[in-house]
């Protein structure tokens, strides 16, 4: 298949699947509480926003990488373990406002992790 038709492809399925699944991630922020309230200026917005959008951003990603991606099992499997740690400190986040003295730390221990498979993720020449 080529590439660009495979991307296109993968593309377009990760956008279908984000869409369908925003207003269930939506359903979801407001049953868990992770609504953004408007409380200073700061904000733009006027009235309860829900978060928690990029949960469908991350299963439309999954989906579609898992279909498409010609990469080995070891190295696919080390990219969705280091980006799901991520999505779930994005959902915590969400729900429960963690300071950015609290978030930086965390995401430079993240990094520090996955910095030596970085390594041996880069010989790898498949999308």
């Amino acid at each position: 298949m080529d590439i660009t038709y495979k991307l296109v492809l993968a593309m377009m399925l990760s956008a279908c699947v984000t869409y369908g699944l925003t207003p269930l991630v939506r359903k979801l922020a407001i049953r868990v509480g992770a609504v953004d309230v408007p409380k200073d200026e700061r904000r733009v917005h006027t009235k309860p926003i829900p978060r928690m959008g990029g949960l469908a951003i991350f299963v439309g990603f999954l989906l579609s990488y898992a279909i498409f991606s010609d990469m080995e099992p070891f190295k696919m499997g080390a990219i969705i373990f280091g980006a799901s740690l991520m999505v779930v400190a994005g959902i915590i986040d969400d729900i429960h406002e963690i300071s950015a003295k609290t978030k930086l730390p965390s995401n430079w221990q993240r990094l520090l992790f996955y910095m030596p498979l970085a390594f041996v993720l880069s010989s790898s020449q498949t999308l």
